[in-house]
C-alpha cells in the first residue's frame, strides 16, 4: 500500500511540476506572449498523460486553467478571445487525456494479453512435457505384456521419472474388501504379496476409500500410523485407480526422505493412473480370455483324448467277440475250443456293458441326477456280494484274494447297489493293474464312528506325482503305455459314490512296486447290529442255478430283428412260450388273442413307442390284459428315464445290455406275482 502512495505521489508531483514550469515561463515571458502561448500548457498536460497518468494529466490541466486565469487577473487589458483560448485550452487538454489514456489502455491491454499468452505459452510447454512423461510410463502398457511384466516395467518408470525410492500398485479384492500387494519395485526385500491392507487402514486404504490422492511429506509427524509397507519411508503419494467411478487399486510411490510432493507430480500420477487402471483391466480380460482359451483348447483335446481312448476300449472287446464269433461259425472249433470261445464272448460283452455303465454314471454325476435308494444296510454283505462278484475275474488273472470282514461292526445307511458298486470298482481296479501270481487283499473292520473297507494289492503301486490325481477322471498315468484298459473312470465314481454317502476315500502307496491300498471310511449309525438287524435290507443271496421259466408265456416287442430273435431263443432256452412282435401295433393285436404273463417291450421303435404301447395296455380291463406285468428293456439308461418308465406304467426297467439270467428272473418273478394277484 506504501508503494502505491509513493507512486502517486511522484506521479501527481510530475504533473504539478509540469504544469508550474509552464506557468512559470509564461510568467515571465508574459510581456513577450501575445496573446496569452497556451502552448507550454498543452506540452505539460501531454506530458503528463503520457508519462503520469489520467488523474495527474487533469490536474495538470486544472493547475494551468487556475494559472491562466491568475495571469489574466493580474494583466491590466484582457483580451476578448483569453477567455474563447481558455476553453479551447480545456477541451483539447482533455481530448489530450482521453487520447493518452486510450493508449495507455492499449497498452496495457496488450501487455495483459503478452502476459496470457506467455502463460499460455508456458502451459503448454508444460502440458506436452506432462503428457510425454505420462506417455513414457504408459506406453509400456500398450503392448501386449502379461499383467505382472507390465506392472514391474510400469513401476521401475514412474520411480525413474519421479524420482522416487519405492513404488508399488496394490489391487482391491472386492470380495474381502482389501488391498493386495500386485507388484511392488525398490524395497529392500520382496514385498510379501500376501499382505492385505483393509480399505481404510494406512494411507493407501484411505486414498482408496476415498478415491482421491493423498501425500504425506513427513509420516515420522503424522498422527497416522503407517501400514508395515510404508515402513521405512518418509514421504508417500498414494493415487486411485478409477476405471469411471470403480476403483480397481492403489498406486503408491514413497521416499526415504523428507520430500514435499508438487502439484504437476500428483498430476502426473494422476493421469498415468488413469490410464494404467484401464491397461490393467484390459491385461485382466486378456489373460481371463487366454485363460478361457486355453481351457477350450485342452477341453477339445480331452474331448479328442476321450473319443478315442473310447473307441479304442469299446473295439478291444468287440474285436474279440467279433474274431471268436466268426470262429464259432466256422464250425472249426472242438469242444474246449468251444467252450473258450463262449465264455471269451461273454467277458468282453460284459466288459463292454461296464465301459458303458461308466459312462452312464459319471453322465448322471455331471448332470447331477445320480441317485441314491438308500436302505440300511450291513456293510460286511456288501463286501463278501463284492468279493464273490470279482472273484472270477481274479481268477482268470491268476491272482488270490484274502478276505477279512468282521460282521459286527455296525450298520449303514447306504444305496446297497451303490456301496457294491463302491468296492467292485476298487477290487477291479487292483486286479487290473496287480500283475499274475499277486494277491489282492480286503479288510472290512470297525474304526470309531466309522467303518473301514480297505482294498489293498501287489500291484506297481502309484507313482507319487500321480498319487493326488488318482481320482479324477481318465488318470490312470502318462502315456499310451501306461494304459491298463478301461476308461480311466472308475476310481472317479467310487469318490463321488463314497461321498454322496457321507464317507471318504484315500489313496497309500510307498511308490513303485510298493502295491496301492484304498480305504474307504463310511459313517456307522449309532447302535449295535444286533438292534438294527430287522431294519436291514439283506442282498439277494446269488442265485443257486439257473432260472426257469417253465409254463410262463412271454410277449416280446421290439423293432430290432436281432435283439427280437436272441430274446426269443433266450426265453425259450428257459422253458417259456415266447410270442415276438416287431411293434407296438403288433403287439396290441396279439393281446386280443392271447393272454401273456408278462410283456417286455422295448421304448424306442418307430410309429408306436413303448410309452405309448403301456399307456394303451393299462387303459383295458383286467380280463383283457390291462394288468399284465411289464418290463421296459430298452438302451436308455438314465435315471429319468427310469422314472419315466415307471410312471408309464412299466413295472420294471432294465437297461440294455443285461444279464440273461438277470431278465429271465425278472420275468419269472413279476409272472408269479401276476398270478397271485388274479
Amino acid at each position: 500500500m506504501g508503494d502505491v502512495k509513493a507512486s502517486s505521489v511522484l506521479r501527481y508531483g510530475l504533473a504539478g511540476l509540469l504544469a508550474g514550469s509552464a506557468l512559470a515561463v509564461m510568467a515571465a515571458l508574459r510581456p513577450l506572449l501575445t496573446p496569452t502561448a497556451f502552448s507550454l500548457f498543452l506540452a505539460a498536460v501531454t506530458l503528463s498523460a503520457l508519462y503520469a497518468g489520467t488523474g495527474p494529466a487533469l490536474f495538470a490541466t486544472a493547475v494551468s486553467v487556475l494559472g491562466t486565469g491568475y495571469l489574466l487577473l493580474h494583466t491590466q487589458v484582457v483580451a476578448s478571445g483569453d477567455t474563447i483560448r481558455i476553453g479551447l485550452f480545456v477541451m483539447t487538454s482533455l481530448l489530450i487525456v482521453w487520447v493518452a489514456a486510450s493508449r495507455r489502455r492499449a497498452e496495457d491491454e496488450r501487455g495483459r494479453l503478452l502476459v496470457r499468452e506467455h502463460e499460455a505459452r508456458s502451459h503448454a510447454e508444460s502440458a506436452a512435457e506432462l503428457l510425454r512423461r505420462v506417455q513414457s510410463i504408459i506406453e509400456v502398457a500398450l503392448g501386449r505384456l502379461a499383467l505382472d511384466d507390465m506392472l514391474r516395467e510400469l513401476l521401475e518408470r514412474i520411480r525413474s521419472i519421479l524420482g522416487v525410492s519405492s513404488a508399488l500398485v496394490l489391487l482391491l479384492d472386492e470380495e474381502d474388501d482389501v488391498l493386495v500387494v500386485r507388484a511392488a519395485e525398490g524395497f529392500d526385500g520382496d514385498v510379501d504379496e500376501r499382505v492385505r491392507v483393509p480399505l481404510g487402514s494406512g494411507l493407501a486404504g484411505r486414498v482408496a476409500a476415498e478415491r482421491r490422492p493423498m501425500a504425506m511429506t513427513d509420516l515420522d509427524r503424522e498422527a497416522v500410523r503407517p501400514h508395515p509397507i510404508e515402513a521405512g519411508l518418509r514421504s508417500l503419494l498414494d493415487v486411485p485407480l478409477l476405471v469411471g467411478e470403480r476403483v480397481i487399486g492403489v498406486i503408491s510411490v514413497g521416499s526415504r526422505s523428507a520430500r514435499t510432493f508438487m502439484p504437476d507430480e500428483i498430476e502426473l500420477l494422476e493421469l498415468a493412473a488413469e490410464r494404467i487402471a484401464v491397461a490393467i483391466v484390459a491385461a485382466r480380460a486378456y489373460e481371463v480370455e487366454q485363460g478361457a482359451r486355453r481351457a477350450a483348447e485342452a477341453a477339445n483335446r480331452a474331448k479328442d483324448e476321450f473319443l478315442a481312448m473310447v473307441s479304442h476300449e469299446l473295439r478291444t472287446p468287440l474285436g474279440t467277440i467279433l474274431s471268436w464269433a466268426h470262429l464259432l461259425r466256422s464250425g472249426r472249433l472242438d469242444a474246449g475250443g468251444t467252450t473258450r470261445a463262449i465264455e471269451t464272448i461273454d467277458r468282453n460283452a460284459r466288459l463292454q456293458a461296464q465301459l458303458i455303465n461308466d459312462l452312464l454314471d459319471v453322465s448322471r454325476i455331471n448332470a447331477g441326477k445320480l441317485e441314491l435308494d438308500v436302505y440300511l444296510v450291513d456293510p460286511a454283505a456288501a463286501v463278501e456280494a463284492a468279493v464273490s462278484a470279482v472273484r472270477p475275474d481274479a481268477d482268470a488273472a491268476g491272482l488270490m484274494v484274502e478276505a477279512a470282514i468282521d460282521h459286527v461292526p455296525g450298520a449303514l445307511r447306504a444305496d446297497p447297489d451303490r456301496l457294491q458298486q463302491v468296492i467292485s470298482n476298487l477290487l477291479s481296479n487292483a486286479i487290473k493293474f496287480t500283475p499274475r501270481g499277486g494277491r489282492l487283499a480286503v479288510r472290512l473292520e470297525r474304526a470309531g464312528p466309522h467303518v473301514a473297507i480297505v482294498v489293498s494289492d501287489t500291484g506297481p503301486g502309484v507313482a507319487p506325482d500321480l498319487l493326488p490325481h488318482v481320482f479324477e477322471r481318465f488318470r490312470q498315468g502318462d502315456g499310451p503305455a501306461a494304459r491298463h484298459g478301461g476308461l480311466g473312470l472308475g476310481l472317479t465314481i467310487v469318490r463321488h459314490l463314497v461321498e454322496a454317502h457321507g464317507g471318504t476315500v484315500e489313496v497309500e502307496s510307498p511308490g513303485e512296486l510298493g502295491g496301492a491300498t484304498f480305504i474307504v471310511r463310511l459313517p456307522l449309525l449309532p447302535g449295535d447290529a444286533a438292534d438294527l438287524e430287522p431294519q436291514l435290507r439283506h442282498l439277494p443271496s446269488p442265485p443257486g442255478g439257473p432260472p426257469r421259466a417253465d409254463g410262463l408265456h412271454v410277449l416280446i416287442v421290439d423293432d430290432d430283428a436281432s435283439t427280437l430273435e436272441s430274446l426269443r431263443a433266450l426265453f425259450e432256452h428257459y422253458g417259456a412260450r415266447v410270442t415276438a412282435v416287431p411293434s407296438a401295433t403288433a403287439a396290441s393285436r396279439a393281446l386280443e388273442s392271447v393272454r401273456p404273463d408278462v410283456l417286455v417291450s422295448d421304448i424306442a421303435m418307430p410309429d408306436e413307442d413303448g410309452y405309448q404301447l403301456i399307456a394303451r395296455v393299462r387303459e383295458l380291463d383286467r380280463e383283457r390284459g390291462g394288468a399284465i406285468p411289464a418290463i421296459a428293456l430298452t438302451a436308455f439308461a438314465a435315471d429319468d428315464d427310469r422314472v419315466r418308465a415307471l410312471v408309464a406304467g412299466y413295472d420294471v426297467h432294465l437297461s440294455k445290455p443285461v444279464n440273461p439270467e438277470e431278465v429271465v428272473a425278472f420275468v419269472t418273478q413279476l409272472a408269479r406275482r401276476g398270478r397271485a394277484a388274479a
